[in-house]
């Protein structure tokens, strides 16, 4: 999907989330959407899918309370970013 669809969709995700404060499971193999949408990732290593990493995120919560996707932009959200993409990477 085109990126304005992609973050349409994105905010409707979480706004689903605050309004009903429901658990939602996603899946995807884009890294930057798994961190500005999960609140919770799961790392799944290749053959056999196992999990390989699982830690909490914060981009979301602090998404939805500022109304502000400029955390991407951040420290912190590039190196959590690097952290999972080198778990993939060294597959």
């Amino acid at each position: 999907m085109d990126a304005l669809t992609r973050e349409q969709m994105q905010a409707l995700v979480r706004n689903l989330w605050v309004e009903t404060g429901k658990t939602i499971f996603f899946i995807t193999h884009d890294v930057d959407e798994a961190l500005l949408l999960g609140t919770h990732i799961l790392v799944m290593s290749k053959h056999p899918g196992q999990v390989i990493a699982d830690f909490p995120a914060d981009f979301t919560q602090s998404i939805v309370a500022d109304q502000d996707q400029s955390i991407r932009y951040t420290p912190e959200f590039g190196e959590k970013r690097q952290y999972v993409l080198d778990l993939i990477n060294g597959q």
